[in-house]
């Protein structure tokens, strides 16, 4: 997977003698870094087991959903012909699963059938609207799947790392870890508290200020996920004479790549239970405004009072439901 991540979210820094309580490991899986923190000093072969997992958790998802790679699951997927089928492995089938539910909840904005529009656009062509997409053209029955037409492929990029966290999360607490905090490429989920006087306390940062006295909010997270989506990840630059700047965020309906204007949403940070809903929450959001976004925001609380979103828009301004 190929990200591109301004940090928006930072961890408030723990006291010195918490650090000595925590065991870190930090890396780069598929060109992004990965920090992960357990409260709780670990012996060296603890360490090399939390290691291994970690090793081994990322090169499944690599293997199963990374649309990079040519020989990924997903990449099968995308080269299957009209109507053939393919037994899918668990994670595309709870990916694939999740996607329904974001596109059903977001009344279609948010749809992983995008790919090749993407593609027209960072290969700098014109997003050619009568390309046929839709995720209502993918059928999957248990692990079988099929797809209408053999154009047709998925890109679970906006949900994939959330989902990533989500599983190194439960790995961790498998392995009997109660209190951990794990970020990849932007994306968080943390469980338990770093000591008993604090919790894992999150800044969401101000895409205009790198300076943490600027922040949005100050957020604690026990047991639960952050994720943020912004148009500072992709940009491209559409027509030589008008030079229109817009994002990789593609609305399904309109097909139309998300234009940045001064009044246009800058990032989005949703707080959620799951990591992988907080990220497809954080991008489906980015395509709404005005009306819709007012009225979409009082659905989620309404129906998930659980769930918290922070908008910053380019002039300023901000939102939260």
């Amino acid at each position: 997977m190929k990200w591109l991540i301004l940090p928006l979210i930072f961890l408030f820094a723990c006291k010195k003698n918490e650090q000595e309580e925590i065991a870190q490991f930090q890396g780069v899986a598929m060109t992004m870094p990965y920090q992960i923190k357990i409260a709780k000093p670990l012996s060296i072969s603890e360490k090399k087991s939390v290691q291994s997992m970690i090793d081994q958790t990322f090169d499944r998802i690599n293997k199963n959903v990374n649309h990079w790679n040519p020989n990924s699951e997903l990449s099968k997927i995308n080269q299957l012909k009209s109507y053939e089928a393919l037994l899918v492995s668990d994670d595309i089938r709870a990916l694939f699963t999740l996607a329904i539910q974001l596109n059903k909840i977001s009344n279609e904005k948010f749809d992983p059938s995008l790919c090749p529009l993407l593609k027209q656009l960072k290969s700098n062509q014109a997003i050619d609207t009568s390309v046929s997409i839709g995720l209502n053209k993918f059928k999957l029955k248990g692990h079988v799947l099929t797809k209408e037409l053999t154009h047709l492929q998925l890109d679970f990029d906006a949900i994939a790392k959330g989902y990533a966290v989500d599983i190194l999360s439960k790995n961790l607490a498998k392995m009997g870890y109660e209190n951990t905090f794990v970020v990849w490429g932007g994306e968080i989920k943390a469980k338990g508290a770093p000591s008993k006087l604090r919790n894992w306390n999150i800044s969401i940062r101000s895409p205009h200020s790198p300076h943490i006295q600027d922040s949005i909010a100050i957020v604690p997270l026990v047991d639960e996920s952050i994720a943020t989506s912004g148009d500072y990840e992709q940009q491209f630059t559409l027509n030589s004479s008008t030079k229109k700047l817009v994002t990789h965020i593609i609305d399904p309906i309109s097909k139309k790549a998300l234009e940045i204007t001064d009044d246009s949403i800058a990032a989005v940070s949703v707080k959620a239970t799951s990591c992988a809903l907080a990220d497809g929450l954080a991008t489906a959001t980015m395509l709404m405004k005005g009306e819709e976004l007012s009225s979409w925001l009082i659905k989620i609380k309404k129906e998930h009072p659980e769930i918290d979103i922070w908008v910053i828009r380019h002039n300023g301004s901000s939102d939260i439901n």
